[in-house]
């Protein structure tokens, strides 16, 4: 599920950056590294979650139980989690998650954050440097 959100939320800002080509590959790797941080939340979140329904006896069959537990440590997709009506709020919190990215600017701060890194994000100034070309066509 966080490998759809994260090729949604992708393309869309590639669009919204398609004039600025020079941006385009740092914004992308803050945004899968700011997906990634939320994608690891998520997925202890819902440990946390399985692990209060356990401690409150909410598990009624040992099936449930033991494929959230096989899924979870298999790292794999949450779909067939999400399938089951007990743990529909996983998926209203992953879409308040991506829904507080973006009010909360989070995904601005970690483009920011990331574009101004002189290592990860080539550093702002040097990614808005001008082509030796279009330096010389300024100055003519």
């Amino acid at each position: 599920m966080w490998n759809y959100i994260e090729k949604v939320v992708i393309e869309v800002l590639m669009d919204h950056f398609d004039c600025h080509p020079q941006l385009q590959d740092s914004t992308k790797k803050a945004l899968e590294n700011l997906i990634a941080k939320k994608k690891d939340a998520s997925v202890n979140w819902a440990r946390e979650i399985i692990e209060m329904e356990r401690l409150a006896a909410g598990f009624h069959t040992c099936n449930y139980a033991a494929s959230c537990n096989r899924l979870l440590a298999q790292g794999t997709s949450f779909m067939e989690i999400i399938n089951n009506p007990k743990v529909d709020i996983m998926a209203l919190h992953m879409m308040s998650t991506v829904r507080k990215m973006m009010i909360n600017r989070e995904m601005v701060e970690a483009i920011v954050t990331y574009l101004k890194s002189p290592y990860d994000g080539c550093g702002i100034e040097r990614i808005m440097e001008h082509s030796p070309e279009i330096s010389k066509k300024r100055r003519t």
